[in-house]
């Protein structure tokens, strides 16, 4: 018997026309649907919803074109037989093998198309998708302050009374710039609590765009004019601030779901590349810097009585003292003798100041930048409450200064060292340095 040719065109004529419409009709819903919770959260504008509705038509066919080749030959065969056409099929000797040929064909190109569009076609329209939300940080931003809203940058959440858009900076190279006034910044910690706050005249938000591994993103900068610092034992406060860069989040690239199948087998290789475990990567060479500076602070006070440091303002402090004793999550200053711990302050215009506190102590100062000029240390702050000027009896809260930060120049190259350092290499150092018995040479602070 002769292949049904003609049976075989008829039914995959309504297999096709039937897809094509209800997968149509599909994606542009769950597209739309997709794009204005964007909308919504004011994340995106009308225009950007619909370049996003317009972009994510492609990846919404995972979801539209199993379930629209089921309705399509759900409604094929229905057909087919309420018409009695599968009664004259059988009659003229058809098998009903070759009647769902058409569909088993259908299933194999839709699940063919799937695999390939899975792989390779899917992720690159979702980072377009990615681009158009997080390259309008400028927007997202300036509609939340407009309403009154708070925005979240980095481990701060902000609150300004206005916002000002400025444009590009070819000299730091942000493609934007943006000034917010009257701010309230609350810090954040991990864990959803405020740790501090600071607040400023002034806020600067620079907006830089970045790659790494060949992975685009968006990172911000935030600089704080005449910052106050709010918290306990802030030792030096005003002046300028400036955060290190952070990574403005992406809704979609931080999901291996989202990488083409060549991308997610780099990652074998490469790991860092990935957006989660490059800032776990991050954090962990911020904290080995940490540890590196607080030995080597601890050493400094052992082998000479005196610990010196560098602000980014140029102001130099130098810390006299016996040694460093942990206290919990922080290092206190241990005292020679009887003595208080004493804080010697050199301005930049060259006068001396020295202070006398009954205790001070040292804590990882996250919120800032390193020492400005290099790859330097990771910045430590310096916390001594009711600290005195020795000579004129003042406390140190009258005295100006900048901000609380001081960065140590006993390891100058340690985060060029580690930031380069092969993250297989970095894992071995970082449990080297937790299991190497007394490595830090510090001893929990006596009751």
């Amino acid at each position: 018997m002769r292949p049904p040719w003609r049976l075989w065109r008829f039914l995959a004529a309504d297999l096709l026309r039937l897809g094509v419409l209800s997968c149509g009709a599909l994606i542009t819903t769950i597209a739309f649907a997709f794009s204005v919770r964007f909308l919504a959260e004011g994340r995106v504008d009308v225009a950007g919803a619909t370049r996003i509705t317009l972009l994510a038509l492609v990846p919404m066919l995972q979801y539209a074109l199993p379930f629209a080749g089921c309705f399509a030959a759900m409604l094929t065969y229905h057909r087919f037989a309420s018409d009695q056409e599968a009664v004259a099929a059988s009659a003229a000797g058809v098998s009903w093998r070759a009647v769902l040929a058409p569909a088993l064909v259908a299933g194999l190109v839709i699940g063919s198309a799937l695999l390939f569009l899975s792989h390779q076609v899917m992720p690159r329209f979702l980072r377009a998708m990615e681009e158009v939300v997080t390259r309008d940080v400028t927007g997202v931003l300036v509609r939340a302050i407009d309403r009154g809203d708070p925005v979240r940058l980095g481990t701060f959440q902000i609150y300004a009374q206005d916002i000002v858009r400025t444009g590009t900076d070819p000299r730091s190279g942000a493609f934007d710039r943006l000034y917010l006034r009257g701010v309230l910044a609350a810090q954040i910690d991990e864990n959803g609590g405020v740790v501090g706050s600071m607040t400023g005249d002034e806020v600067g938000v620079w907006l830089f765009e970045e790659e790494n591994a060949g992975e685009r993103f968006t990172s911000a900068q935030l600089v704080f004019k005449d910052a106050q610092r709010h918290g306990e034992g802030d030792l030096f406060q005003g002046g300028s601030v400036a955060t290190q860069r952070f990574r403005v989040p992406s809704a979609f690239v931080e999901d291996p779901k989202f990488k083409t199948r060549g991308e997610l087998l780099a990652l074998r290789a490469h790991p860092e590349s990935f957006g989660r475990i490059a800032g776990l990567r991050a954090e962990l060479v911020r904290r080995m810097e940490e540890r590196r500076a607080i030995e080597d602070t601890n050493a400094a006070l052992q082998r000479t009585g005196q610990a010196r440091f560098v602000r980014p303002d140029g102001e130099v402090v130098v810390l006299k003292a016996a040694r460093l004793a942990i206290d919990g999550p922080r290092w206190s200053v241990v005292p020679v003798g009887g003595a208080r711990p004493q804080i010697q302050r050199t301005l930049a215009g060259g006068s001396v100041i020295t202070l006398e506190a009954p205790a001070a102590w040292l804590e990882p100062d996250t919120a800032e930048a390193p020492v400005a000029g290099g790859r330097g240390s990771g910045t430590l702050r310096l916390v001594a409450p009711e600290a005195r000027n020795m000579e004129r009896g003042v406390s140190a809260p009258t005295l100006t200064g900048g901000a609380a930060r001081i960065g140590s120049l006993l390891v100058p190259d340690a985060a060029a060292t580690l930031a380069d350092e092969p993250l297989d290499s970095l894992l071995a150092k970082a449990r080297s340095a937790t299991t190497r018995p007394g490595a830090t040479g510090l001893e929990p602070l006596a009751d």
